[in-house]
């Protein structure tokens, strides 16, 4: 009986290693001959057994590089962008390795997708997933290096900073993160060379990228610490040329056309309110006309103050014509204007007895001369004069000062904070993790 197992355990031998010997030196005939990439991902597959549904090792490595392909808005003032790119994925799977001699650079293996094993990552951003998955290109080399593109695009919700706006920069973040695997079984790593490219086509509409960063997620980026996960940040800018030709520039030519009132003549009546009424309903106009397509937010803080001063110079331009039109016009009353003549020429009497008086004490105080002012009540004409002398001057140097220091203010020195370039985290993000 003993002598029975022993020998069928030793034809099972035998039939193994025929089989195991025949599968290799076929695997060696493809190889020798240079058949095609799929009789030789064929082979491999065949003869160590692959199953797709095993990892290549205990801790799989995979490298990510990623390269935008293009980025767009829908329009100037969103805060939602557009990203396509593709998604480089490397790691080793020595199951696949071969010897061809050096006759194939790499192994296509596009038709062999749904038969090799492949990480399972997932986009985590704000938004939606803009088109399926599509596997661009799967490439094995002669180690076992196994390169898998993939083309994504995604539709991400944006932040800015709206309290400078329109001189924020939108930030848009998004991550890479393992679905099932956890950090001990699948770790995601960045390339150490040109992580994160921009294609020499890429094409952008209504998107200006100025700065990115890359990195591990923190707790700002993940809420699920055992998997592995790297973060990705586009910070974009705003077209300043399209804000200054639709809103700065016209409102200036605005306030500035209001000023033109100050130097017409007073008895002009509906040259001036035409210009202080047309003004404003223009400003009010325009205004309308760009706020239509922004979000219904209160905080525009930048764009409420230019709104609001302007608003405010060009009313108080026209309430500046009502004021000394209504002085110019207002009739002197005949009592009033007599007691003026006569306190007039009662006070040049009296001037002209004290000079009198002091001329003959100049030997004793020569440094003592007459007074030649005398005060008296404007009337209401000179009133009218004198404010619109000092509105043309007013004026226009207030407005020249609001302007200047508003754009050093919100355009040169407020985005170059750090909270315009980076994602703060937010006083809760602790608390609403703990509640996950």
């Amino acid at each position: 009986m003993l002598s029975t197992l022993g020998w069928m355990n030793t034809f099972h031998a035998v039939i193994m290693c025929y089989l195991f010997t025949n599968y290799f030196a076929e695997a060696q005939t493809v190889f020798t001959k240079g058949e095609s990439d799929k009789e030789i991902l064929d082979t491999l597959l065949l003869a160590s057994g692959y199953d797709k549904r095993i990892r290549p090792e205990r801790l799989t490595n995979i490298t990510i590089n990623v390269l935008l392909h293009s980025l767009s808005s829908p329009d100037e003032s969103s805060l939602n962008y557009e990203v396509e790119f593709l998604l480089y994925r490397t790691w080793t799977d020595e199951r696949l390795m071969y010897e061809d001699s050096g006759r194939h650079k790499y192994l296509n293996g596009m038709s062999h997708v749904d038969r090799i094993w492949l990480p399972n990552t997932y986009i985590v951003k704000h938004g939606s997933l803009k088109d399926p998955l599509v596997d661009m290109s799967l490439r094995v080399y002669r180690n076992g290096t196994i390169v898998h593109i993939i083309r994504r695009g995604i539709s991400i919700n944006c932040q800015g900073n709206l309290k400078i706006f329109p001189f924020d920069n939108p930030k848009c973040p998004f991550a890479i993160e393992s679905v099932a695997l956890e950090d001990n079984e699948m770790q995601l790593h960045w390339a150490k060379t040109s992580a994160l490219e921009s294609a020499t086509s890429l094409q952008s509409f209504n998107a200006y990228l100025i700065n990115s960063d890359i990195g591990e997620c923190g707790d700002l980026f993940t809420w699920r610490g055992k998997f592995s996960c790297l973060h990705i940040l586009l910070v974009f800018t705003r077209d300043k040329n399209y804000y200054f030709s639709s809103v700065f520039v016209p409102g200036i030519i605005l306030v500035t056309s209001a000023f033109i009132s100050f130097w017409l003549d007073k008895g002009v009546v509906p040259a001036r309110v035409m210009i202080g009424v047309t003004t404003m309903l223009s400003f009010c106009t325009t205004t309308n006309n760009f706020r239509s397509s922004l979000p219904v937010v209160s905080n525009l803080t930048a764009l409420n103050m230019w709104d609001g001063v302007c608003m405010f110079f060009i009313y108080s331009s026209l309430l500046e014509f009502v004021i000394v039109n209504y002085l110019y016009r207002k009739p002197v009353d005949p009592e009033t204007e007599t007691f003026l003549c006569c306190k007039c020429k009662k006070v040049n009497d009296e001037s002209r007895e004290k000079e009198e008086e002091v001329a003959t004490e100049t030997s004793r105080f020569a440094w003592i001369r007459p007074s030649n002012f005398t005060t008296r009540q404007l009337s209401s004409k000179e009133l009218s004069f004198k404010i619109e002398n000092i509105a043309k001057v007013v004026f226009p140097t207030l407005f020249s000062i609001f302007v200047f220091f508003y754009f050093i203010i919100f355009a040169a020195v407020l985005p170059q904070n750090e909270d315009n370039w980076i994602i703060q985290p937010y006083s809760n993000a602790k608390e609403a993790k703990k509640l996950l």
